[in-house]
Formats: C-alpha cells, structure tokens, sequence
C-alpha cells in the first residue's frame, strides 16, 4: 500500500507542475496582450471585454 501512495504522490506532484507551468503561461499571455493593448492607447474595458470573448463558449 505504501508504493501505491508513493506513486500517486509522485503523479499528483507532476500533474500540479504542469498545471502551474500552464497557468504560468497563460498570464504571461495575458500580460503581453494587455501591455500590447495598452501601448496602442487601447482601453481596459476593451482588452477586458477581449479577454472574456475570447474564452466564451460557443
């Protein structure tokens, strides 16, 4: 039982990794199209309203 918990840790840990690298990703994404938005002279409320658009389903 006990090798059993050891690898559901180990899996657990590696699963949480790359969720973390992906959410790490993602806002540095969002930051670079904010500071692109931004540097254009575009307003929050538009990157904002982008951003909710973008990931709106279908």
């Amino acid at each position: 039982m006990a090798q059993t918990a050891t690898v559901a840790i180990k899996e657990w840990r590696k699963n949480n990794k790359l969720i973390c690298q992906i959410k790490l990703k993602y806002k540095k994404g969002l930051t670079k199209m904010a500071e692109k938005y931004l540097s254009q002279g575009e307003s929050i409320r538009n990157i904002k309203s982008f951003v909710i658009n973008m990931f709106a389903p279908d």
